[in-house]
This record gives C-alpha cells, sequence and structure tokens, in this order.
C-alpha cells in the first residue's frame, strides 16, 4: 500500500480514511484543496493565505507573483519537494510582497535553481531542510524587506557549476536585514556556507560545523560589509579550504556597506584537524568600527585580521 500512496501524493492526490481523493494543497481559508501547487498560489492572487501541505514527495514547484503566502506542511518533516524546479529557477519562486515557509523538507535540486529564489519581499523560513542541493536559499536586492531563517537545517549543498558559477547555502543581494537563529549549517561543497550583502545582520544560537566540508568559503561572508551583530554562534572550521576562505569575512569584496557598529561576540570556534594556514577567526578589510570581543577561539586560531 505504501507505495501506491506515495505515487499518488507524487501526482498531486491522496486518499482520506472513507477513499475519497484528497487533493494535498489546501487553501486553509477557503477548504478547497488543489492538485498542483501552482494553483493554490493562484487562488490566492494578491490577497494573504496559507496553503497546507499534505504528507509526501513531490516533483512540483510554484511562481508566487503577488501576494504574502505561507506554505506550510500538515505535519512538519514529513513534506518533501525532491528534484524538480520552476523555469524561474526555484522550487519556489517568490516575488510577491512576502512568504513563509514552514515546515519543508527540499532536496535534489541541482544545476542553477535553488531551493528558494526569492526575487523580492519578505521572507520567514521555520523548521525547513535543505539537502543534497547546489543551492538553498538565492535573494535578490530589497532593501526595504527582511529574511528571517529559524530553526533549520542546510547540509550538502554546492558544488560549483560547469561555467565556474559557485552558490552558496544561503546567499542574498542587498536586502535590508538577514536574521538567522537557532540553525545548523554543514557538509558544504565548494561553497560558502552563508555570503549576503544585506545591511544589517543578527546571526545567533546557530552552528556552522566545516569538519566535513570539501573546499568551502568563509562559514559567514559578509563581502560588502554589514552592521548588526554575529554572536553566540558555534564554528568548526574544516581542513579542506578554498584559498579564499575561512571562519567570518567583512568587506571581502568592497566596503559599499556601512560596517561601523558590527559586532562580533561570544562565539565559540575550533579547528577539525589541522589546517594548513595561519587563520584569524575574522578577517576585517572594512576599515570601520568592528567589534570583535569574548569570543572563546581553539589554540591556533588567531582574533582578528586587519585588512
Amino acid at each position: 500500500m505504501m507505495p501506491a500512496v506515495l505515487a499518488l501524493l507524487c501526482a498531486g492526490q491522496s486518499h482520506a480514511e472513507d477513499g475519497e481523493a484528497v487533493l494535498p494543497f489546501v487553501h486553509v481559508e477557503t477548504g478547497i484543496g488543489h492538485a498542483r501547487l501552482a494553483d493554490a498560489v493562484a487562488a490566492i492572487g494578491a490577497g494573504e493565505g496559507t496553503i497546507r501541505i499534505a504528507p509526501g514527495s513531490y516533483r512540483d514547484c510554484a511562481e508566487q507573483t503577488a501576494g504574502t503566502v505561507r506554505y506550510q506542511a500538515q505535519i512538519p518533516g514529513q513534506t518533501i519537494f525532491d528534484g524538480t524546479a520552476c523555469p524561474g529557477g526555484g522550487v519556489l519562486v517568490l516575488a510577491g510582497q512576502g512568504a513563509e515557509v514552514d515546515g519543508i523538507i527540499f532536496q535534489n535540486i541541482m544545476g542553477d535553481a535553488a531551493a528558494i529564489r526569492l526575487v523580492r519581499g519578505g521572507l520567514t523560513v521555520r523548521n525547513a531542510m535543505f539537502r543534497n542541493s547546489a543551492r538553498a536559499i538565492m535573494a535578490g536586492a530589497d532593501p526595504a524587506a527582511r529574511i528571517w531563517i529559524d530553526r533549520s537545517s542546510f547540509a550538502e549543498l554546492g558544488p560549483c557549476t560547469g561555467d565556474g558559477a559557485c552558490g552558496s547555502a544561503l546567499e542574498t543581494s542587498y536586502y535590508g536585514t538577514v536574521i538567522i537563529s537557532r540553525s545548523a549549517f554543514e557538509k558544504g561543497r565548494q561553497s560558502h556556507y552563508v555570503k549576503t550583502r544585506a545591511l544589517r545582520v543578527d546571526i545567533t544560537g546557530s552552528r556552522f560545523d566545516d569538519a566535513e566540508g570539501q573546499a568551502t568559503g568563509y562559514l559567514i561572508d559578509l563581502p560588502m560589509g554589514a552592521t548588526g551583530a554575529i554572536r553566540s554562534n558555534s564554528f568548526v572550521l574544516g581542513r579542506s579550504k578554498a584559498e579564499a576562505g575561512g571562519f567570518v569575512g567583512v568587506s571581502t569584496q568592497s566596503r559599499d556597506n556601512v560596517s561601523d557598529g558590527l559586532f562580533i561576540t561570544d562565539n565559540k570556534a575550533a579547528l577539525a584537524g589541522d589546517v594548513p594556514r595561519i587563520l584569524s577567526f575574522v578577517q576585517d578589510a572594512s576599515l570601520q568600527r568592528v567589534t570583535v570581543a569574548g569570543n572563546e577561539l581553539a589554540p591556533g586560531i588567531l582574533s582578528r585580521e586587519a585588512q
């Protein structure tokens, strides 16, 4: 029975106890079900609503062009989007006013696609898992909007594509604020773990474990600089590092963003084996007032390198 049920879910149907077919993408506010995720999104249109997704594995995707949509797993951790992206370059391509993703697993999203491609608008991700994919979340530019990642995990993301383009687990352009809380990043492949050009960051209570990383870059890279805080996180740096890589980088490409008042405090950092060069916990090229203090660093890690 189980293979048949999974096959029906992939095709866009599940079964109720009485044998009546139940559509898997339900618009909560109206109670109307849809066979395709795109149809459920279209039903919300420029309004606001929640799509509750039944347990199962789906090869489906949707492009949201308006409104505010909550994509919610009926049972957290039992809704999986597996291997299929829309032409817009993501399983979820988001260009509306805002979106929330809760309890969903994304896996096997390869090539130039991402699990979530955020064109504009705010985004909240909770209780989600991103694994074995080229990219998890890619965001364009929206300086007035916020991205918040909470209680989510990112693993085995990368590698670089054939044209030499390398993604990151989370990569954003000029967003207003990026918040990461209580989340985990590990086993990166030829990529940074977090790379954001956001004006402000608040990265707290999260784990960055590069022990099994493969030719990875920075655990956190703020290439244009940023204000805000990176605090109370744990970092483990693996031996397999790209030449431009390390724990935390500030203004590694330019000083376009203000970094005056950035706090990097109360973190823990360690090395997984011997790293074949001297490393600093923070590589700072901002030439501004960045506070690096109260961090617990393992032997062999310098506190800060000003460039």
